[in-house]
């Protein structure tokens, strides 16, 4: 799945282009469905702003036990931000407003 987002200049790195096509995979709107930031955020990609590498993605892929896209849309709706518990909302919100992704 990720050779499929990953950049064309560089294939071990995801960034916005490659996430909007994730985005469209997954039939959710990049700019408006916050589930894409929970995703990504849940995947471990906190390091980068705006991008996820090809480690957190396959770290990411097996803490959630998906390894498909449609796996990844099965688990969309555990994604909205009022199903996260009180300590997952902190640690979200702490890693947002820091300006990763």
């Amino acid at each position: 799945m990720f050779t499929k987002i990953a950049d064309n200049d560089d294939p071990y790195v995801a960034s916005m282009e490659g996430i909007s096509t994730l985005c469209e995979d997954l039939g959710i709107d990049p700019m408006e469905d916050v589930r894409i930031l929970v995703l990504m955020w849940k995947m471990g990609a906190n390091k980068t702003p705006a991008q996820i590498n090809k480690d957190e993605w396959i770290q990411g892929c097996t803490k959630l036990q998906v390894d498909s896209i449609d796996k990844i849309k099965a688990l969309l709706p555990s994604l909205d931000t009022g199903f996260l518990d009180q300590t997952e909302f902190k640690d979200f919100f702490k890693v947002r407003t820091q300006g990763c992704f």
